[in-house]
């Protein structure tokens, strides 16, 4: 009976060993990509805050910023389609409410605090496993 529960209580342990593995890899995986868009983000907004970039600079930036997916590849599309003039990139995005260069800002900022979240909540998980 007592061998019983040992063996019970160690398989309970080693089946919540592997659940809180799968959470930290996603953990880890989630965070990784959010990093990534994340900086992403902040090569977009300042490759776009220079001067005259040309549509060919400005695609060539879409396609980087872009290669493995993300919120913002609409707005990037729509700015790409914004002037095919020689005009400065930073004067178009100053021209058009409420900016694609601002939306930019603002999903760099929710990707922050979404890591801030996700490492608040991962503590926690780590706390209640005991690790």
């Amino acid at each position: 009976d007592l061998d019983q529960d040992i063996l019970q209580a160690q398989q309970e342990k080693d089946e919540a060993k592997k659940v809180r593995d799968v959470q930290h890899a996603e953990f880890v995986a989630l965070q990784k990509d959010q990093l990534e868009s994340s900086e992403a983000l902040q090569r977009a907004i300042t490759e776009l805050q220079t001067p005259a970039a040309s549509q060919e600079q400005k695609e060539v930036l879409l396609q980087r910023i872009t290669k493995d997916g993300g919120s913002y590849e609409p707005a990037l599309t729509a700015y790409l389609q914004l002037t095919n003039s020689g005009e400065e990139v930073r004067g178009s995005f100053r021209k058009k409410p409420p900016g694609v260069l601002k939306l930019m800002k603002d999903l760099r900022e929710k990707f922050r605090q979404e890591r801030l979240d996700a490492d608040a909540a991962e503590t926690a998980k780590e706390h209640e496993y005991g690790t």
